[in-house]
């Protein structure tokens, strides 16, 4: 296990946190999966994180596949909320070949670096458009703390991140499902929450048929499946953390809870709310996610916001506690 130690706001550089800064020029990353650990720092009192994904960053003048006006007010809401960290679930970019969506992600997103708030990704689809190749430089280029890996963890306090690649292989024999399983088994002691972060959700009630949506893969369902039977021997507790679809939903089975939070930027999906879900406002749902945790507590708060520009409103839509 490769072991990186960054202090999380202690002595940030001009340019923003350790774990994220601007591209210099450098070959293009090999793929590369072997086992690596962030190990953000230790927390003597409660800390929050913020999630959220799909933001499409991509020219302003497209207002077509995202919303540039609401993922610039998102950015800069997460940016005065001030989290000690924040993790985004995939979809950074609408093109991630495309050297000019790299770069107004670059300029969308100063106001997080100018708070030092270290942002830790996984990969969406969009991510890796166009040339993996360029796609992946372009990706890597901006999160160096990463080493090029796909999939890695991260730990913070009493919290366990595990970072996957929803857009590589999570099959029961394949090495990410080999690593995810083997991190499960050696959780570090005093964890008492588990997040496994993904792109594509294990749950969701969005369909293809209901217009722009996605349901889920074989592959997905079987995950999810995994980290059920998983959690029946797990002491901690265990949530997946998802986006893909546009919108927010949440659910709870086998003792996994599941978040799909996807309200970024890009363009609404619809969703069939149903009994199951925890969350039932139809409409599009322009969102954040913020965790704040403390010793054996956590409590999980959806911020919606409500409105646009500079008249937006900021509301908990969704809330619940764990002890």
């Amino acid at each position: 296990m490769l072991l990186l130690g960054f202090l999380l706001v202690a002595n940030p550089s001009p340019q923003g946190a350790s774990a994220w800064r601007s591209p210099a020029p450098q070959a293009a990353p090999a793929v590369a999966h072997s086992d690596i650990q962030i190990d953000v720092g230790a927390a003597g009192k409660p800390f929050s994180f913020i999630v959220y994904g799909d933001m499409r960053f991509t020219d302003p003048k497209n207002t077509w596949d995202t919303d540039p006006v609401r993922r610039v007010a998102l950015v800069q809401r997460i940016a005065q909320e001030h989290p000690n960290f924040l993790l985004i679930t995939g979809d950074l970019v609408l093109n991630g070949e495309r050297f000019g969506d790299w770069e107004v992600f670059d300029q969308e997103t100063r106001p997080l670096r100018a708070a030092g708030i270290q942002l830790f990704p996984v990969l969406g689809n969009h991510d890796l458009v166009g040339s993996v190749e360029l796609a992946q430089q372009n990706y890597f280029r901006r999160f160096p703390a990463l080493n090029s890996r796909r999939w890695y963890s991260l730990r913070y306090g009493n919290c366990y991140f595990l970072m996957m690649d929803s857009n590589s292989s999570i099959e029961p024999e394949s090495p990410q499902r080999t690593w995810l399983a083997s991190e499960l088994d050696h959780l570090p002691p005093g964890t008492d929450y588990v997040f496994v972060v993904a792109h594509h959700p294990s749950y969701t009630q969005s369909t293809r048929e209901s217009g722009a949506g996605h349901a889920p893969r074989s592959s997905e369902r079987r995950l999810g499946m995994f980290l059920e039977e998983r959690q029946k021997k797990l002491r901690a507790r265990l949530f997946e953390l998802s986006g893909h679809v546009h919108n927010y939903e949440r659910y709870q089975n086998g003792g996994v809870t599941y978040i799909v939070t996807a309200g970024g930027g890009a363009v609404p999906y619809a969703v069939n709310r149903g009994p199951r879900d925890f969350y039932r406002e139809v409409g599009p749902t322009y969102h954040f996610c913020r965790f704040t945790i403390g010793r054996r507590h956590l409590k999980f708060e959806m911020i919606k916001m409500v409105g646009e520009g500079r008249g937006a409103k900021w509301v908990v839509k969704d809330s619940f506690e764990m002890k």
